[in-house]
Parts: C-alpha cells; sequence; structure tokens
C-alpha cells in the first residue's frame, strides 16, 4: 500500500515550483540531488520520483546533516542547549525536534534553515490526530489498539514540563505567542509524521530520527524503494575535496526513470499509522497491536528485564495479532514470562534461576511451563484482547455501511477501515485464547517434558519433585 504524508497547499502556488528553491539550496550545501525530482499525484500530493535510472544500492538523494534537526542539534544549540539539558520527554526525540522546529520558526529569515522551513510547500494540514478536535479524538481512541491516549498525554506531559521550567523562565527567548501548546502540537505533530529514521553507519549504533528537507517528501509503501541511512564526513585527498556527513536516501532494487520513490515509514499496523501519521495504506489486513509488560512490583523483575533484554524486548513490549494467523509464539513467551514464579507460580521460580538464563527464552518459555502458568498467560491475554474489542465503536454492520457510503480519502472512512481490521483481528485473538484456555489438561507441561526425557515415571511426592528439578539443573549447566 502507498500513501503520503499529510501535506497541504495554498491554492494560489504551484507545487512544484515551490519546491524547486529547497532542491537547489540543498545542493549549494554540497548534498546530491540530481537523482531525483518532486512529482505529484491527486492521490498522494507530493512526492519524490527517480529522475534518471538507479540501480540497486545507489544513492538517490544525499542531504548535509547540517541542515537536518535532530534531538543532538537541539541540545547543541547554543539558544536551546542550556534550557534543555534536563529535559527528559516521554516521546523523547520527537519533544526536542518539536522545540527546535518552533525556535527556528521564531528565527525568521535569521535561522539558516528559513528557505526550507518558509516554503509554502512545507504548509502543514490539521489532519492528524493530535491536531484532531476532542470528538475525532474520542472517536480514534475507539477505532483502534494503537495508543493514541497516551501518545496525547505525553504530548501534554512534555509540553507541561517545557511550560514551566523552560518557556516560562525565559519568555524573551520562548514568546507565547509561538511556544504556546497549540503550536507545540502543530510542531510535534509535523516531527512526528514528517522525521525519518536514519540508520547508522556503524551496527553498534541504533537509528535515530531527524526532519530534513527533501527526505520528508518521500511517500511511504508497505514495500519501500529506497531506506535511509547516515554516511560520515569524508576528509577527501590530502585535505581537498571534502566531503560533508550527509543522509542518504539508498534505492534498495533497481529504480527505472520516473518511478516514485518510497520509504517505509515504521513497521507498524494500520491503526499505528493513522494515530501517527493520519492515514491509512489500502488493502488493510486484518490486525491489532496489543501491548503488555511486566508487574512493576515482581520480585523477580530485574531477572525478567535481562531475560527480555537478551531476547530483543522491552519490559512494555507490542505484539501485533492478525485473524489468520495463530497467536504468535513471542507473545505466549512473553506472558508465560510475567506470570513466571511468586506470586502466580512459585514452583516454577527455580526456572528463573541463573542456571537457566541463556536457555529460558530459546528453550523453555516457548512451551507450556505449568498449568497453573499457562492459565494465568491466557488469562491475560484474552482480557487484554476483549478489553481491545470492547472499546472499539459501533459494530461491524455499522463500519460496512460508512465504508460503502464515505468517501473514500474522509476521515469516517479511514477510521471506520482501522476499525472493522482490527474488531475482526480482536475476535480471532479472543477465540485463540478461549480455545487454548480449554485444552490446559491436554498439554504437555515442563515436569513431563523432563519425564519423559529421563524416561521417568510421573511425580508422585514432593521429593521426586525436588529429583527432577535437580536434574534438570545439571542438565542445563552441562
Amino acid at each position: 500500500g502507498l500513501r503520503a504524508r499529510p501535506l497541504m497547499m495554498s491554492a494560489d502556488v504551484s507545487r512544484l515550483s515551490a519546491v524547486a528553491p529547497i532542491f537547489d539550496w540543498v545542493a549549494s550545501h554540497g548534498g546530491d540531488v540530481s537523482r531525483v525530482r518532486v512529482s505529484e499525484t491527486s492521490a498522494m500530493g507530493l512526492g519524490l520520483e527517480a529522475a534518471k535510472p538507479t540501480r540497486r544500492g545507489d544513492v538517490l538523494l544525499s542531504v548535509p546533516e547540517s541542515l537536518a534537526i535532530t534531538a543532538e542539534s537541539a541540545l547543541r544549540s547554543e539558544i536551546l542547549g542550556p534550557y534543555l539539558a534536563e529535559f527528559e520527554p516521554e516521546l523523547a526525540d520527537y519533544s526536542f525536534i518539536a522545540v527546535a522546529l518552533l525556535n527556528e520558526e521564531r528565527l525568521g529569515d535569521q535561522s539558516p534553515l528559513s528557505l526550507w522551513l518558509s516554503s509554502a510547500s512545507r504548509s502543514i494540514t490539521d489532519d492528524l490526530p493530535l491536531l484532531w478536535d476532542k470528538d475525532a479524538q474520542a472517536e480514534l481512541e475507539q477505532s483502534t489498539a494503537a495508543p493514541f491516549a497516551e501518545r496525547r498525554a505525553s504530548a501534554q506531559t512534555d509540553f507541561a514540563w517545557l511550560q514551566e521550567n523552560v518557556f516560562d523562565q525565559a519568555p524573551m527567548v520562548f514568546p507565547s505567542s509561538v511556544f504556546s501548546e497549540s503550536q507545540f502540537l502543530r510542531a510535534l505533530s509535523e516531527a512526528i509524521s514528517r522525521s525519518v529514521y536514519v540508520q547508522p553507519d556503524s551496527s553498534d549504533e541504533p537509528a535515530r530520527l531527524a526532519l530534513m528537507p527533501l527526505l520528508e517528501l518521500t511517500n511511504h509503501a508497505a514495500e519501500p524503494s529506497a531506506t535511509v541511512s547516515f554516511c560520515s564526513a569524508s576528509p577527501g585527498f590530502l585535505g581537498r575535496g571534502e566531503s560533508p556527513a550527509t543522509v542518504q536516501l539508498l534505492a534498495v532494487g533497481d529504480v527505472a526513470e520516473g518511478q516514485p520513490v518510497y520509504t517505509k515509514y515504521a513497521d507498524a499496523t494500520q491503526g499505528e499509522l493513522l494515530v501517527d501519521y493520519g492515514f491509512i495504506s489500502e488493502p488493510i489486513p486484518a490486525e491489532t497491536s496489543l501491548t503488555f509488560e511486566l508487574i512493576s512490583d515482581d520480585l523477580n523483575l530485574y531477572e525478567k528485564e535481562a531475560i527480555l533484554e537478551g531476547a530483543g524486548l522491552a519490559a512494555s513490549q507490542s505484539f501485533i495479532l492478525t485473524e489468520s494467523q495463530p497467536l504468535p509464539d513471542e507473545l505466549m513467551a512473553y506472558l508465560r514470562l510475567i506470570h513466571l514464579g511468586p506470586p502466580t507460580t512459585p514452583s516454577d521460580a527455580f526456572l528463573l534461576e541463573a542456571l537457566f538464563a541463556d536457555s529460558l527464552w530459546r528453550e523453555h518459555l516457548p512451551l507450556p511451563i505449568s498449568r497453573q502458568n499457562e492459565a494465568a498467560a491466557l488469562t491475560v491475554g484474552f482480557e487484554a484482547a476483549t478489553e481491545a474489542l470492547l472499546r472499539l465503536r459501533g459494530s461491524v454492520q455499522e463500519d460496512l455501511a460508512t465504508l460503502a457510503e464515505a468517501p473514500r480519502e474522509s476521515r469516517a472512512y479511514r477510521l471506520a477501515a482501522v476499525r472493522y481490521a482490527e474488531r475482526r483481528a480482536l475476535e480471532a485473538a479472543t477465540s485463540a485464547f478461549r480455545v487454548q484456555m480449554g485444552s490446559l489438561d491436554s498439554l504437555e507441561y515442563y515436569q513431563e517434558r523432563r519425564l519423559r526425557m529421563l524416561n521417568l515415571t510421573p511425580i508422585e511426592t514432593e521429593e521426586e519433585l525436588e529429583a527432577l528439578k535437580a536434574a534438570g539443573r545439571a542438565m542445563t549447566s552441562d
């Protein structure tokens, strides 16, 4: 599916001509803009397309890093840095970029980025969820399991901190006409919807967010034709011909002249795309995303966090559930881990000992641990899916009626499309959890698996149970 970032143009300004000066400006700062050109379609608005045939792995576009707005540039700023040193925003880099964007706008023509930021091609639409009215936001919350309410609350928390600790402390530097809550939400919406994830040139570093000229014009596709990566500065030969650090658009396959250039904004469900970018990308699969987290007062919280970190997961983790696929193995392993040990299943706590650290996630959690643990894990999943299903507005019939009658570009259509797809996925998930809860007596658990491997008979006494545990530890240590 394809979709553009929400952009809007003034009626009296040509979209194409408004972007042309930005191309020249980027080139004058050392960027390479020769392989792409701006394009426009009625369905997707502004975008980029290949200006000449480009081979896989070649650079389609390079923009100097010096033209980027990032959290790092905000913290390095002589104006902003001292005020933001203690800022720990819930929305992380997005909030830093929003403040930096507002500051550049305050500087006006004195900003080195003014040619780009004042361009009519950047007029932002109000069709981004953080800018919707309260009724529309309420309907969004009742249309997807994606965490819009949490996103809005985090935005309000970040602004409140800035208001108290930065804006009110230096009103001459941060005038209320520029650094108001409404302007912050507008800048934050822009940061969320237009920033790109830049892959580092070293695998040891995480991807980082950047708001950049021209790169913000790339449209979204589930199967992208380009990726965004960082290229370090090159000193040149004998100190001559130095090349600046750049952010590059790299072709992931051969791209013909005139072919649109797409990136993939995020690995996200349609509900998550709607929350962050204000659009959906059809066709919409029947899928949803549910978030689970470890219990904060768990006596074994540290050990469980370490296990998840080793598996590349977080203490609060989202999982995608689909109508057509079984419950994800990784989700079931996560839910089993939540309830491993006291107070739910204290008899299973031995699996959290150091001897099992390397094998617990890989060998044991993918399979049922004990009847009590499995029941607790399935109950948590079932209740989460049921709660998300009950939050959805209306009914399948009402969603289908809206999809048949509403214009495809309308907000009502987008909300109904996501709601219909997520409802199907959640109904499938609740059914899957219910079926597995009904088959608890037929499952093979850890004790039975160990008995089978050791050719032992079923456990009859506590002494036999302790002997089995000791054998399991010995096998793991070997």
